[in-house]
């Protein structure tokens, strides 16, 4: 019987020094694209985290360290403030995210075209759309 393997287990074959996946094994749809991250020289430990909205703590967004900012943002901060927030680093980042998600859900024909309605929340009442 073939062995499946999932994201974690390759996860875990990184951790423990190489990738061997057995010539008979099955994939899982996220193990596949992780591999071929690995392949395509994306650096990637497989993991994408990003702090809770609202959080003063720093985030990994998409491998990377960036912080969220200072000042909680809420829809009635200053316009000035809002449109530095949205053009931040940070802010791009997690808009790169959302393409990403969206193009990987496009590829298994999960949607339509410009189907999924994917935001990120960064503010109390603010999200990336």
């Amino acid at each position: 019987m073939s062995q499946v393997i999932s994201v974690r287990d390759i996860q875990e074959m990184i951790r423990n020094g190489g990738v061997k996946i057995p010539a008979d094994a099955l994939l899982t749809p996220s193990a596949r694209d992780l591999l071929n991250d690995l392949e395509t020289g994306v650096e990637t430990d497989g993991a994408v985290a990003a702090a809770p909205a609202g959080s003063t703590d720093a985030a990994y967004v998409a491998g990377e360290h960036l912080a969220p900012p200072p000042k909680k943002l809420t829809s009635k901060s200053p316009k000035a403030e809002l449109e530095a927030f949205f053009r931040s680093p940070y802010a791009q980042k997690l808009k790169e995210q959302i393409c990403e998600m969206g193009h990987r859900l496009w590829k298994r024909a999960y949607v339509d075209g410009n189907g999924g309605n994917m935001a990120i929340r960064v503010g109390e009442d603010i999200a990336i759309c």
